[in-house]
């Protein structure tokens, strides 16, 4: 019955899927996918490999021939790349899937990869784990496999990947700092005095009152302030003492929108804070504190910006930032496996193809392989300098488009710190913050629980908490709004169950 239901749906939605291969062209339906099978062979035949994805980053060769990474790779390991882009992606692959076009691989995230596990669409890879990915497991080191799991069992092809907001830092105007005599914030109480003097002590010189004291990028403007107090600015699943819990319901939630509030009655912070992105206030010289990735700080083509503006901006980093609570140091909630778009693997893949994708593995996270799907060609895209250390040529952006390349991932950090040399010390100094931890993207919501309704109303008064619009002694009786109208604690059961199953906590 439940094929009978899903190839009903094929039939009506298959039009959905238009498959794009490496070489640009449109291709028809494959075959169906041979029978099912798990075990692997030595043979190394060149086989084919469809995979799945979301999008290519821009310049993709349109030819194969005209492809050095896919050529490589096949020479490398014998393995002929195809990738398939899907438009309206996930509705999609599950026309294909039920009937029975599954690609060998496919980019998933963690919810859809629990249905797809249930259904018996992916394989299993626990039993690899051990052996054929065993340098995968290596390579991979520390990073978080439970997103990768259903009911134990290992569904996912693992991978290194890391939320974009771990590389927020505190960025403040150095020239400002030392016009004014002051020192690099390091509690919330040094934010907001650093903030003040900014805002109403003329720090730029112009005899204007033309000063932003400070500002963050939508909707995490607040965060550094809020993390202090050991909670975020929204609703965040989250682990505390080996429970499941809510940032909202942390016991310093009050302080912490207090001193938000505290921030915004003194007028020193950017009235723009939810709803634009700082950065070209911060280019264009009015504003001298932020929260901000350090990529839109201190690339080379930002920081020319910001110089040929004012020539004496000097911008430094800091945080996070401390507080007479007590709490563990963070910054900015970040989600461990929202980006984590990983591989599954078709249970009817053929052996020769299950065989082929070890190859694909072991050379991916080989040091050639990895330098090539991160860099493009030596000596061409990039070169050893007499250091022996990599460094990109003038012609780094041809290799742009190798991105695509990169299905397990990158070690992120060595990674940055090669493409963009000019920013190191941001790179390296942000990747040892620590971060507010949070798990929404693992979590369905319970049926009848209208999660953007509660999100919507949840940042509706967390906003009117902070400006005054309604007083902050009325944050319980808040609360009470989400269990008695929402059902805050249906979805708070739903948390801790699925968050047993993933095996964060016992």
């Amino acid at each position: 019955m439940k094929m009978q239901k899903r190839f009903a749906v094929a039939m009506l939605l298959l039009s959905l899927c238009v498959p794009v291969f490496a070489n640009g062209t449109a291709e028809s339906a494959a075959p169906a996918a041979e029978k099912k099978s798990e075990a692997t062979v030595t043979s190394t035949e060149p086989v084919e490999l469809t995979i799945a994805i979301i999008g290519k980053n821009s310049g993709f060769p349109e030819k194969a021939e005209n492809d050095y990474v896919y050529q490589k790779i096949l020479e490398k390991t014998g393995v002929s790349i195809k990738f398939q882009v899907i438009d309206d992606y996930y509705t999609a692959l599950n026309v294909r899937i039920a009937g029975g076009d599954c690609p060998d691989l496919f980019q998933c995230d963690s919810l859809h990869m629990r249905v797809f596990a249930q259904n018996g669409d992916i394989l299993d890879m626990e039993k690899y784990k051990d052996k054929e990915l065993a340098p995968l497991m290596k390579w991979i080191g520390s990073t978080d496999t439970n997103a990768f799991r259903y009911e134990g069992d290992l569904y996912a092809v693992p991978k290194n990947y890391v939320n974009a907001m771990t590389y927020t830092l505190l960025n403040v105007r150095q020239d400002w700092l030392d016009k004014l005599g002051l020192s690099v914030p390091k509690t919330v109480d040094d934010l907001y005095d650093v903030a003040y003097a900014f805002t109403y002590k003329d720090p730029d010189g112009n005899g204007k009152n033309d000063t932003i004291g400070y500002s963050g990028k939508k909707p995490y403007g607040f965060d550094p302030i809020v993390n202090a107090y050991d909670t975020a600015f929204g609703n965040y699943v989250i682990i505390r003492d080996g429970k499941v819990t809510n940032s909202l319901l942390q016991p310093h939630m009050k302080e912490a929108l207090a001193m938000c509030k505290k921030f915004v009655d003194a007028g020193v912070v950017d009235p723009d804070i939810f709803t634009t992105n700082p950065r070209d206030k911060a280019i264009s010289g009015t504003l001298g504190l932020l929260s901000l990735e350090w990529s839109v700080m201190f690339k080379q083509s930002y920081v020319d910006q910001i110089r040929a503006v004012n020539p004496n901006a000097r911008w430094s980093y800091f945080g996070p930032l401390g507080t007479k609570v007590g709490a563990a140091p963070s910054m900015v909630p970040i989600d461990p496996v929202e980006t984590a778009k990983f591989l599954c693997v078709s249970s009817s893949i053929s052996k020769a193809k299950l065989a082929g994708l070890f190859r694909l593995i072991d050379y991916l996270v080989s040091d050639e392989g990895s330098m090539l799907v991160n860099f493009g060609l030596q000596g061409v895209h990039w070169e050893y300098d007499d250091k022996g250390e990599a460094q990109m040529t003038t012609k780094a952006k041809e290799a742009n488009y190798v991105a695509t390349y990169q299905l397990l991932g990158r070690e992120d950090k060595s990674y940055l710190a090669i493409k963009f040399k000019e920013a190191k010390d941001q790179i390296a100094y942000a990747s040892t913050l620590p971060r507010f931890l949070v798990y929404n993207s693992l979590i369905t919501a319970p049926d009848g629980f209208y999660l953007t309704d509660f999100e919507n109303y949840v940042n509706q008064q967390l906003i009117a908490f902070v400006y005054g619009d309604r007083p902050i002694e009325e944050y319980d009786a808040f609360i009470k709004e989400l269990y008695d109208i929402y059902g805050f604690g249906d979805y708070l059961k739903a948390c801790d169950t699925q968050m047993r199953a993933f095996g964060y906590i016992k």
